[in-house]
């Protein structure tokens, strides 16, 4: 019994597909991996006047943000997650930037300076991308099932608990359909 407890504590570090199955734990191992894609290209950062600002960014987008990106079009994220992620995104510009603490630079002239967006837009692109394609799916495929489950609507619903049940409780109490159907 202790066993099986560990085993459903711990699934949120499970990885599947890439990513780990709790919310702060992969944007956590994102973090640290993008982290040390950045530091695998620090030589490219350090070497200032030699390299265009344009081919960083550039460097950047493709093996750095890529990496922090990977899958987050399929997740929604918290305020609290967001903001973790763009003060991350801001904090590597300011590196491949080499703007160190003396220099202060506001997040919206960084934006500007760099031509990046907040990386909560990107993934929120994503998100609009993703819902896009499955919408342009067959109506039959498992993914625009499941959307359009998720969005019906069945008319306006009036407040307060329903006055006359509907529903079935053979799945959820067998029991007490049961005692309702003698009492009937």
């Amino acid at each position: 019994m202790y066993r099986n407890y560990n085993i459903v504590k711990n699934y949120k570090k499970v990885k599947k597909v890439g990513s780990l199955l709790g919310d702060i734990e992969d944007i956590e191992r994102r973090k640290q991996l993008s982290n040390l894609a950045l530091q695998k290209l620090s030589s490219i950062w350090i070497r200032n006047d030699k390299v265009k600002q344009v081919t960083r960014l550039n460097l950047y987008r493709a093996l750095v943000k890529s990496i922090l990106l990977y899958n987050y079009g399929t997740r929604s994220l918290t305020k609290q997650e967001e903001h973790i992620l763009n003060t991350f995104h801001s904090r590597q510009l300011r590196r491949i930037l080499n703007i160190k603490y003396p220099i202060v630079i506001k997040n919206n002239a960084l934006y500007q300076k760099t031509g990046e967006t907040p990386i909560s837009l990107t993934i929120l692109e994503a998100r609009w991308r993703l819902t896009g394609h499955i919408l342009r799916q067959a109506i039959n495929t498992p993914p625009n099932v499941a959307m359009t489950k998720y969005f019906k609507t069945e008319g306006s619903k009036q407040r307060g608990r329903p006055k006359n049940i509907d529903c079935d409780y053979t799945t959820t109490r067998p029991q007490e359909s049961q005692q309702r159907s003698l009492a009937n």
